[in-house]
């Protein structure tokens, strides 16, 4: 469901909630004081309090937060990844809201006074997902305060290859009550604890909504993810989203109550096909190969998986050429 909502600051809910700032950190020095800034341009004037937690960062990252913003709250860990880094400053926070921020992405400065003013609006609200730009892209035009939101349900996120926006942590502002209710981030989900969370938090039938509008600004750096083996950590992460899957679409061969048996298909079907189009970007033909096998048993594949599938018998520097190509190609059309 689509609605539209007033900007303008109104006092619907009454008084300020309090809101804390989340930050993961894992070697940012060259981004942490971007990110750190911005939090601390925010127009709304509730914020409380920003919490870092240091995944066992080997550069100067902690040194430029101790030495030169002194009010930052520092936690450090060893490495163990971002999802265990948000679930410490969570239980650490004290705000009724957490704004989760990545240590190399970068707030608009209205980002938390949109998520509060749509949570006042919507006290059914737990959770709120705002739109983005990627770094070097033109703002979107201006919609004269008038901002569009969808109400999301399990239906609408879990098949991410169609969810139409950046579901990163960045994005996120959450009730904490409701995020420790959920026991947080799943610390096995090196990558994606984010979209297994939101699985979670939409099955649960909690509301959630996201905003149409551009409220941040993000900076992709995979080198700077809290693991140094990326082959590592994919296949880790394929492993981790085979079992979210088989728990929140099917179990034992049933699908849930709330889809069909169709869309329980296609979603499994999508999701496959996606997978091993990363799979084949990290050199797992193999594998890759498999998953496609697996997605053909829910979908009569398209020209574009059966290309794919067909691509997975060349040598793995070939197939990924070809990605890269198809990648470069498609968003010169787009443009």
């Amino acid at each position: 469901m689509t609605q539209v909502y007033d900007t303008a600051d109104n006092d619907a809910g009454g008084s300020q909630p309090t809101v804390s700032v989340v930050i993961p950190a894992y070697n940012a020095e060259d981004t942490i004081r971007r990110a750190l800034d911005s939090a601390a341009a925010q127009t709304y004037d509730n914020l409380i309090e920003t919490i870092i937690v240091d995944d066992g960062s080997r550069d100067d990252t902690t040194r430029i937060v101790r030495d030169e913003y002194p009010r930052v709250r520092l936690f450090e860990q060893p490495n163990q990844g971002a999802a265990v880094a948000r679930n410490l400053g969570v239980k650490e926070a004290r705000g009724e809201y957490i704004a989760f921020l990545d240590a190399d992405d970068q707030w608009l400065p209205e980002k938390v006074a949109h998520h509060v003013d749509l949570h006042r609006q919507f006290p059914g609200l737990v959770l709120s997902v705002s739109g983005s730009r990627k770094d070097r892209e033109p703002p979107a035009a201006e919609t004269n305060g008038l901002t569009q939101i969808r109400h999301l349900r399990f239906r609408d996120v879990v098949n991410l290859a169609d969810i139409g926006f950046n579901y990163g942590c960045t994005a996120w502002f959450m009730q904490r009550e409701a995020f420790m209710a959920l026991d947080g981030f799943r610390p096995e989900f090196v990558r994606g604890q984010d979209s297994e969370l939101l699985w979670r938090i939409t099955a649960a039938g909690y509301g959630v909504a996201f905003i149409d509008k551009e409220l941040f600004v993000s900076y992709p750096s995979w080198d700077r993810r809290s693991s140094a083996d990326w082959r590592k950590t994919m296949l880790t992460w394929e492993d981790s989203i085979d079992d979210a899957l088989s728990e929140h679409v099917s179990a034992d061969g049933q699908q849930f109550h709330w889809l069909s048996q169709n869309e329980t298909d296609e979603i499994l079907a999508a999701s496959l096909t996606r997978r091993a189009l990363l799979l084949c970007s990290i050199g797992e033909q193999k594998n890759a190969r498999e998953l496609l096998k697996r997605s053909f048993q829910h979908a009569r594949p398209g020209p574009g998986t059966l290309m794919l599938y067909a691509g997975s018998f060349l040598p793995a520097r070939a197939q990924i050429f070809l990605l890269d190509t198809a990648k470069v190609l498609k968003r010169r059309l787009k443009y």
